[in-house]
């Protein structure tokens, strides 16, 4: 119609305006979805109900062969009796290429901002033209040969991309990206080619009139592989996993750490899945349950997110709708990360609602959070929110999307906002690692968070409310406010407002190199209207975050808790920021200040399945910070930094990208500079 949606890397415009991460119904019928990672425009009115919808969708990804550093991967589906009155690549074949090129200013829909900057990164000085004449097929081995390295060959993007040799199709394009990248990219080419194979995985019938639906519940746990001694043996070792109760039924799934091997207790014994889930990782589970009792469990490395196992099995009785989900209850253990359940109905207009799924009482108790998606008429948008991050030595994903860093220790405003009623704060302590040279660095090992008249404060993996030490479970204290307890994870979310609600989610885990032997993550969540008059280092960047400290007399934390921090962190009293501007140092150089010296050679090995560029930067960095001393703990903490946004089964395979920052969002022009100017 008259509205014209934009996507130039991470950034969303709606014709001409910048718009935050959310979900918006635009008029005529049109539902937009966007994130750092995927933008969805939805036209639920562009043909008649009874032939179906006309959805377009793209995913940013991170490319580090292409000149804006990024590319994207689009998806359309259209009812197929539509298909006939559209033109366009999609519809056209090899030879219909030239047909498709647009020339004529005026029937191009980018804005002259948006399409100078894409030209001035990608386009010689005669400008972004068509190809002249017959294009020729290249040979794979040519593409490979072309990279003058004797290690890209065939044999070689074989290897990357065999997990795709039963679609014909899919395995050429992989083999071809891998050679067209030399290599630059592999791993990214074995993502993408993931991604084509779940979009046609996921193709429905949406061509056809309204028929029954059928119903999916999606339970989704990151489950940390351990175990225990005494426990399992070769023949029928300990699993990692959890269980499903329903209807008076219940369903086990597991996968057994360093085997490779997985289960469905009744179903079937155990199973090869192929390689061997690490242990102390965080890995993926995801049981789908249908209303047809044809179900699917599978399994994703958290570490290397190619790496993908499923299985389906029959069950009857086990879901009989979003109706019955109240009936649906899962079991777990406190080695896990999260517990996300989802209910699809496919052709259907989907309202995100809230919904504790229990969590049956197993010692220690643990009660998780759920979000459900369940079928609405509601035609209220939902309310945009911003995230930010704070991890690792120290690192910030503020509220702009620009990753930056900060050296200094003591109390720091993460993020503020008079209207939420909400401060959250972090206690940095200095790093204790033999280096030459003064360069101090420290890491999070206190956080606090104030909700109205409530405070609530994680040590290590201790939490206490109002100086009272809480147990594991959910909490729902005075004033609509929630705690949500576990030994690594304490969540804390704050009352509905008109804008929205606010959300701080606090991490913990050991550090070998930390005074204190933790080290935390903070994650905070705020509506998208609040974000302008907020304060913090989620509105700071590189020069500006030492004006974040805070004084221990006015910090949230209880005075007993910072002369416990500041008796293992700064004895000598020398928690502070840094005399004057300090620029991070590069990471090789750091490993180089390691007494005895660290290979940066190890750093990347560790840091290489991590496929956010600016992530990986920030990966390398605390590797040689902890001169090796936490390379696991490294590893989890930069992967989850980019997995937080995700909960289906594809968590792993999103990247953060750099976007070009307006002026409106808050983020220092500086910021990002000692990371290559990467933004996220």
């Amino acid at each position: 119609g008259n509205t014209t949606v934009t996507r130039v890397g991470v950034t969303t415009k709606v014709n001409g305006v910048v718009q935050h991460d959310g979900i918006y119904l635009l008029e005529g019928g049109i539902r937009l979805t966007t994130s750092q990672d995927v933008f969805i425009v939805r036209c639920l009115n562009a043909t008649p109900s009874a032939r179906g919808l006309v959805e377009f969708r793209a995913n940013t990804r991170a490319l580090t062969s292409s000149p804006t550093s990024w590319l994207l991967n689009t998806f359309v589906d259209l009812p197929s009796v539509d298909v006939a009155d559209f033109t366009g690549l999609a519809v056209g074949g090899e030879n219909d290429l030239l047909s498709t090129f647009i020339d004529s200013a005026t029937d191009i829909l980018f804005s002259p901002a948006d399409l100078g900057i894409l030209e001035s990164a990608c386009c010689p000085p005669g400008g972004c033209v068509a190809p002249v004449g017959t294009e020729t097929v290249e040979l794979l081995k040519d593409v490979c040969a072309a990279c003058g390295d004797p290690d890209i060959n065939v044999n070689a993007a074989k290897d990357a991309c065999v997990d795709f040799l039963s679609i014909e199709y899919l395995n050429t394009t992989c083999l071809f990206d891998y050679c067209s990248a030399c290599v630059k990219n592999a791993i990214e080419s074995v993502i993408y080619t993931a991604e084509a194979v779940a979009a046609m995985d996921s193709v429905g019938p949406l061509d056809v009139a309204p028929a029954p639906v059928l119903q999916e519940a999606h339970i989704t746990v990151m489950a940390k592989a351990q175990v225990r001694k005494g426990r399992g043996t070769p023949s029928d070792p300990e699993g990692t996993g959890f269980t499903l109760m329903s209807n008076g039924m219940s369903l086990h799934v597991s996968f057994a750490p360093s085997t490779t091997l997985a289960r469905i207790d009744g179903k079937f014994g155990y199973q090869e899945i192929g390689w061997s889930p690490a242990l102390g990782v965080f890995h993926n589970l995801t049981v789908i349950l249908r209303e047809n009792d044809i179900h699917t469990f599978i399994v994703v490395d958290g570490l290397n997110a190619s790496l993908v196992w499923k299985a389906d099995f029959h069950h009857s009785g086990l879901f009989l709708g979003a109706s019955c989900l109240d009936q649906l209850s899962v079991i777990a253990d406190k080695v896990y990360l999260n517990l996300t359940a989802q209910v699809n109905i496919p052709q259907s207009y989907l309202t995100k609602h809230e919904k504790h799924v229990l969590v049956m009482p197993l010692p220690p108790t643990l009660h998780l959070s759920a979000m459900t998606y369940i079928s609405s008429s509601i035609s209220v948008p939902l309310v945009p929110f911003s995230h930010c991050s704070i991890w690792g030595v120290p690192h910030v994903a503020n509220y702009g999307r620009t990753l930056y860093n900060y050296l200094g220790s003591g109390i720091y405003r993460l993020s503020a906002s008079v209207e939420a009623d909400l401060e959250a704060q972090v206690f940095n302590c200095p790093l204790h690692i033999a280096k030459k040279g003064t360069l101090q660095t420290s890491v999070a090992v206190g956080a606090a968070v104030r909700v109205g008249n409530i405070t609530v404060t994680k040590l290590g993996f201790a939490t206490n409310v109002d100086g009272v030490v809480q147990p594991n479970g959910l909490h729902e204290l005075s004033g609509g406010i929630t705690v949500d307890i576990s030994d690594e994870f304490t969540l804390v979310r704050g009352p509905l407002v008109a804008e929205g609600f606010a959300e701080i989610r606090m991490s913990a885990r050991a550090m070998v190199s930390s005074p204190t032997a933790w080290v935390h993550s903070v994650y905070s969540q705020l509506p998208s209207t609040l974000i302008g008059s907020s304060t913090g280092l989620c509105m700071a960047g590189h020069k500006t975050a030492t004006e974040q400290l805070v004084s221990k007399d006015v910090s949230i934390f209880a005075a007993a808790d910072v002369a416990l921090l500041e008796a293992a962190c700064c004895p000598d009293g020398s928690c502070a920021p840094p005399a004057g501007e300090c620029e991070y140092p590069r990471a090789e150089d750091i490993c180089d200040a390691c007494k005895p010296q660290v290979a940066f050679k190890l750093a990347e090995a560790t840091c290489e399945l991590i496929n956010d560029y600016a992530v990986r930067q920030a990966c390398l960095f605390d590797f040689c910070a902890t001169c090796g001393a936490d390379a696991a703990e490294v590893a989890i903490a930069s992967a989850e930094v980019v997995a937080q946004k995700v909960d289906d089964v594809l968590t792993h395979l999103t990247t953060s990208l750099p976007r070009m920052t307006d002026a409106d969002d808050g983020a220092d022009p500086e910021a990002g500079r000692n990371l290559g100017g990467t933004s996220v």
